[in-house]
Order: structure tokens, then C-alpha cells, then sequence
């Protein structure tokens, strides 16, 4: 598998804990405001290329392409959510291991949905 830059760091929240985090904000955050709703960690790509082989029963072989590499790729992105979490009570609860599971059943029912429909419907390349 061709990658980038593996080792920036990105702090990835769930969908689930972002949507908790936007209706606390709607209930109880001060108008006006900035809050930042971010992840409490942040991995290096790394990590989550392990989980995805952990939750594949897979290896994959990497080989870094210079030409994936950014320009202006930020090192770390991670924000402070303290003020969040002090106004309405949030905390993130889905941990990044549990995301990626999701997203690879999301993927695979989607895969196999769509290669049970009739041969009339399928997706042309």
C-alpha cells in the first residue's frame, strides 16, 4: 500500500461523540462562543494503519510515495476542548479502536449490499 507521511498526528473524534458534543452545545453552551470539539488524543496515521491490520487479521505492506507526502502537512492537529467540556459536561466516549471498527462494518455491508443487487443495477467503472 502506497502512503504519505504515516507519522503526523491526527486527533480523530467519532461521529457519535460529535453529534453528543453539538447537541450539549445547543442545551448549554454560551452564545457567542468558540468551543473547539476534538478528540482527546492525537495518533500518528501509524496507529491507525495497526488497528485496521489488528481488525483485518491483516498485513499490510507499506511503501512510502514521496508524491503523497504534503507540502504543508501540519505535524500534529489537536485542539483543546477543555472549555467544552467545562460548559456542558462532554467527555468523548467512543475510543478510536471502536470507530474504526465501525466504519470497516459500515464498509463491508455497503460491499455487500451492493454486490447482491441484480447484475442491471451494478456500478459500471
Amino acid at each position: 500500500m502506497r502512503v504519505g507521511n504515516i507519522e503526523t498526528r491526527r486527533a480523530i473524534l467519532d461521529v457519535r461523540d460529535t453529534v453528543e458534543a453539538l447537541v450539549r452545545l445547543a442545551a448549554a453552551g454560551a452564545s457567542g462562543e468558540a468551543y473547539n470539539i476534538c478528540a482527546d488524543t492525537a495518533y500518528p496515521i501509524s496507529e491507525f494503519i495497526r488497528i485496521l491490520e489488528k481488525l483485518t487479521n491483516q498485513t499490510f505492506d507499506l511503501a512510502p510515495d514521496p508524491t503523497l507526502f504534503r507540502p504543508t502537512n501540519e505535524p500534529v492537529i489537536f485542539g483543546d476542548s477543555s472549555k467544552l467540556k467545562a460548559h456542558t459536561g462532554w467527555k468523548q466516549t467512543v475510543s478510536i479502536d471502536e470507530t474504526i471498527k465501525a466504519v470497516l462494518e459500515y464498509e463491508q455491508t455497503m460491499f455487500d449490499t451492493l454486490s447482491a443487487l441484480p447484475q442491471r443495477f451494478a456500478i459500471r467503472a
